[in-house]
């Protein structure tokens, strides 16, 4: 059985509301201001791979995403708030992502883990299959006459 949602989780839900609307301006306003994104996918050399601290980054590196893919599919499916540390949120998703410029899909799932502070994100880690990502971004982009 699952209790109330909590502060910490209930923020961090708006922020993934705004991210499905594709409001990065909202998206990111869902940060504290010396807030850090972390995308683990540094293999791949993509804009929006690493870690951004502050909301002109992290701005950028979502838009990047949202430049560069769409969402056929976002679908949380666990919600998890720390026992321990009620300000930690882990959510698992359920996604197919299409390559923009070539139209390829690629259905994974991935999990964020979410450290709040003051009701607003201080630290965002995305986990996902790096090596899988990276094949599928690769033959999309070759696909979509882009370099990688």
């Amino acid at each position: 059985m699952t209790g109330p949602i909590g502060g910490a989780e209930r923020a961090f839900r708006q922020a993934v509301e705004h991210w499905v609307a594709g409001d990065v301006d909202a998206t990111v306003s869902c940060w504290t201001d010396d807030g850090i994104y972390s995308c683990f996918l540094e293999t791949t050399g993509k804009p929006y791979a690493g870690t951004f601290q502050g909301h002109d980054a992290i701005k950028g590196a979502l838009q990047a995403v949202l430049d560069e893919i769409e969402y056929v599919v976002f679908r949380t499916t666990t919600w998890r708030t720390d026992p321990i540390d009620h300000n930690k949120v882990e959510v698992s998703v359920d996604t197919i992502i299409r390559h923009r410029a070539s139209g390829m899909e690629l259905g994974m799932q991935y999990r964020f883990v979410a450290i709040m502070r003051d009701g607003k994100i201080a630290q965002l880690e995305k986990h996902l299959d790096e090596p899988r990502y990276k094949a599928w971004i690769e033959l999309s982009d070759q696909a979509g006459g882009q370099q990688t």
